[in-house]
């Protein structure tokens, strides 16, 4: 368990992961920013699933977590996550994984983020490789898929993409269709593997018998293809 103490309340995280306050403490969103004056300058990663707080509190996390590089705020019932796209476009967020799964965040702010997603000249937004919005609300129309396509068009950095649509809606299927045929499993490029899978070819014996400038060539060059993955998730019906 990990205690935080601020004069005078205490703040802990319990054994289910949520942060949790004396009874006399004020609301969940003071709390959490006093916390993060303490510790966040040094997070990378940031897990606040099922902690209610509003979507305001968001700003206040990025500019206390400069190197914050994932963030969970799943089932917090947050309305939009408008700071987060507006850090992004200030060009002081590099989150590489956002998991905004089961909130409430309205069509218009998914929009927003997936608008910027093609935006060339925001240099930050290449940062985010997983994104997460599954059980959030759709939109009876195609407009919100039609823009997350066109920014795909020009987007070769987001890896992963996870969503609920509305599958009895014909209008929503077709552009579910055309997203999945122009995005689903495109090649993004190529990437450096970890100097830990670099090290792990000295293991295999026939790497072993070649002439050490050629294993330098291997570690200098080794790369891994990477491709984009889009999960449709079927709602949960409650």
């Amino acid at each position: 368990m990990i205690g935080v103490s601020t004069v005078p309340l205490l703040l802990s995280v319990d054994d289910e992961e949520n942060i949790v306050g004396s009874l006399t403490s004020p609301p969940i969103d003071r709390v959490l920013s006093e916390w993060l004056q303490v510790v966040g300058q040094s997070l990378q990663t940031l897990h606040l699933r099922s902690n209610r707080f509003a979507s305001r509190t968001l700003g206040a996390v990025l500019e206390t977590c400069p190197l914050l590089t994932e963030l969970d705020i799943g089932g917090c019932e947050l309305t939009d996550i408008a700071p987060i796209t507006r850090a992004y476009r200030r060009e002081s967020c590099i989150l590489r994984t956002l998991k905004a799964a089961d909130n409430h965040i309205s069509t218009a702010s998914q929009e927003d983020l997936f608008r910027l997603l093609g935006d060339a000249d925001c240099t930050a937004i290449r940062s985010l490789q997983s994104l997460h919005l599954e059980e959030n609300p759709t939109s009876s129309s195609n407009r919100i898929l039609n823009t997350l396509s066109s920014a795909l068009f020009k987007n070769n950095t987001l890896r992963y993409l996870s969503m609920t649509t509305d599958q009895k809606d014909p209008r929503v299927n077709d552009a579910e269709y055309r997203l999945e045929k122009n995005h689903q499993g495109k090649w993004l490029g190529c990437e450096e593997l970890p100097f830990e899978c670099r090290l792990a070819l000295l293991g295999i014996p026939m790497v072993k018998k070649l002439p050490t400038a050629i294993i330098e060539i291997i570690f200098d060059f080794a790369r891994r293809d990477v491709y984009r993955e889009i999960l449709w998730c079927e709602r949960v019906r409650t």
